[in-house]
């Protein structure tokens, strides 16, 4: 579930990364947005689950608290980081003479790109590491 999660917000992400200055909202935008709650939703879960395997019963609420403030904490560099490599494309774009929707959307997509290479990073380490448990005989 962990990889189909995964791999289904890399393929919102591409899909943002793909919009134009002029990209209509329906289906262009709606769809990925769409994409990424679907992914968030089948992956959170089995990234808690990870995060919390083998934590003692006793330090479970601890732990949680843990994860949940690291989850927020590297969400909101997440957002500062991409942010900034939007805003920072889309300046040197308007100072090269780009009119402003077409450097602002070309900000945001070089963005979106980025985050969609960062979660198919994800997806291959989760690949690779994660293994599945054999099926319990009947």
């Amino acid at each position: 579930m962990l990889v189909a999660g995964l791999s289904t917000i890399t393929l919102a992400l591409i899909g943002l990364s793909q919009l134009s200055a002029h990209s209509p909202y329906f289906p262009d935008v709606l769809l990925p947005f769409m994409l990424l709650g679907i992914g968030a939703g089948t992956s959170f879960l089995p990234l808690m689950t990870l995060a919390m395997a083998g934590v003692p019963a006793t330090d479970a609420g601890l732990a949680s608290g843990i994860v949940n403030a690291s989850l927020q904490i590297s969400a909101a560099i997440g957002v500062a980081v991409l942010g900034t490599v939007a805003a920072d494309h889309t300046q040197s774009l308007l100072a090269g003479g780009s009119a402003a929707p077409q450097a602002l959307s070309a900000g945001y997509t070089l963005a979106w790109a980025i985050g969609a290479a960062s979660v198919l990073a994800g997806v291959a380490v989760a690949a690779a590491l994660l293994r599945r448990e054999p099926a319990l005989a009947q």
